[in-house]
Formats: structure tokens, sequence, C-alpha cells
């Protein structure tokens, strides 16, 4: 056996041989297998896919819709979009369909079932009969 430090006393056991190219598991996994599992198990997963929907925001509703549109957030299988006046809210909420359609595409499950349509505070501000 060998010793740590000439006079320690201390005894230590050999270490096991390694295989050239092979590495010791022990119980270790691949970072990208872990991100794997919390992306089909966990909130990780919904968050990325979510994500998407901001990222990829121009595919989702268009080049016409996009600069009058934009998502605020996702709850109970639900996209809340806000829209910047009620002339293009209308025009919106013709497209409902077709947008639910292409987000579950994009994340390629059924992520969202409805889409829930809002003014900017902006446009309620500017028009408040609006809520009367």
């Amino acid at each position: 056996m060998k010793r740590d430090k000439p006079g320690s006393g201390k005894a230590r056991a050999p270490r096991p041989r390694r295989t050239p190219g092979k590495r010791a598991t022990l119980g270790v996994e691949k970072v990208s297998d872990i991100l794997e599992s919390l992306k089909t198990q966990g909130v990780l997963g919904r968050s990325i896919e979510v994500s998407l929907i901001w990222e990829r925001w121009p595919d989702v509703v268009g080049m016409k819709l996009m600069p009058y549109g934009r998502p605020l957030s996702v709850k109970d299988e639900t996209l809340v979009i806000e829209i910047d006046s009620a002339v293009w809210m209308h025009k919106f909420s013709y497209r409902k369909t077709d947008i639910v359609n292409r987000v579950n595409n994009l994340v390629r499950r059924k992520l969202i079932r409805d889409v829930f349509l809002v003014l900017t505070q902006e446009e309620k501000l500017a028009n408040p009969q609006d809520d009367v």
C-alpha cells in the first residue's frame, strides 16, 4: 500500500486502473439527459414551450398582425394577447382558431386551447367610453 505523506501513518487504497476510452459512470447522468427529462416532466418544459410563442410570434400570427398585438401570458391553456386597438382586436378575433393551431403545431402538442384578447392600457385610457 502507498502512503499519503512520508511519516503520516495513513494508508491509502490503490486506485483502480481505468480502461482508456471508457469513463466510470458512478451514477452520473449527462446534463442533456437531465434537461430532457425536465422538459418532458416539469415546469421547465412548459416554460420552454411557452417561450417559443414569444420567440416565434411572427410565425404564429403572421407579419400583418404582428405589429398590432403581442403575447402577454399563458394561463390555464389560454394565450392572452394584448392588442393595440379595437379595430385590430376585431381582426385578431377572426384568427383565434388559426393562432391556437399554429401554437400547438409549433410546440408539437396541445398547449393552448383558447385565445383571450385584451386592449393595451393606452387604448383603454384613450377610449374610456368602451368600459361602459
